[in-house]
């Protein structure tokens, strides 16, 4: 359940029906202009590079086909077993009684309900990661803001982070939510930061992307969790602000 505000910024609203595109894109049309950029091209480009890449590649068409393609293997294969090995999440009353018993203590019982979280979060922040820079933990910590412990599916398919919109994947939604703050000139700075985890942080706590609630608690469970920790390796960028 929601407990912030996304700001609508003026570069989201731009992008508008030319980013999500609801009409079917040619097979022949997408392969040609995949020839000319190429997604991975997207974390090494300038600003208004990147708005470009976003406009001619990500259509909503293209996005689970960019995203599932971005899955480490190896990761995919932990992730499965893991999965299997921790099976389901806590209950309410699983949670309660254990409280009451004494059994486990409420950091515990936190930190299973995180790992459940993770498991099923992990893969597609880091396959939007991969191709648009922004850190998996800063996904994972919104999607966690605004929606909770992975308790009730969207209610339209797919849509992690309330876009409105009906995606093919998970991985189609995280990719869609990372390319819309990737090309935002208000996230710039953490985009920019992205390699500098202290510092990283620090511009996300200002970033104007979202309100002050929910930037404090997304910096407090990406600290609390150490959720940096699961970023991806990034390189330093060169801060280029031009004009949109």
């Amino acid at each position: 359940m929601k407990s912030g505000t996304v700001r609508k910024t003026k570069s989201t609203k731009t992008l508008g029906p030319t980013f999500i595109n609801d009409a079917v894109t040619e097979a022949s049309k997408t392969a040609e202009v995949l020839k000319e950029i190429k997604p991975e091209n997207f974390i090494d480009t300038d600003f208004q590079g990147r708005r470009e890449i976003a406009r001619r590649c990500f259509t909503r068409e293209d996005l689970h086909y960019h995203a599932s393609n971005a899955i480490d293997r190896c990761d995919a294969r932990i992730v499965k077993d893991l999965r299997a090995a921790v099976a389901a999440k806590v209950t309410l009353s699983l949670n309660e009684e254990c409280l009451r018993a004494r059994l486990l203590p409420a950091e515990m019982i936190n930190y299973l309900d995180y790992t459940h979280l993770l498991l099923h979060t992990i893969l597609p922040a880091r396959a939007a990661e991969r191709i648009t820079g922004v850190p998996a933990s800063i996904l994972i910590a919104e999607y966690k803001h605004f929606f909770g412990f992975f308790e009730e599916e969207p209610e339209i398919e797919n849509d992690f982070f309330d876009a409105g919109l009906r995606f093919a994947s998970p991985e189609a939604s995280f990719l869609e939510h990372a390319v819309r703050l990737a090309t935002d000139k208000a996230f710039e700075p953490v985009w920019t930061a992205a390699h500098d985890p202290a510092e990283c942080l620090k511009e996300l706590r200002r970033c104007e992307v979202w309100d002050d609630d929910t930037r404090l608690n997304m910096v407090g469970s990406i600290a609390s969790y150490h959720l940096q920790k699961l970023d991806l390796h990034q390189t330093a960028r060169t801060l280029a602000r031009l004009s949109a």
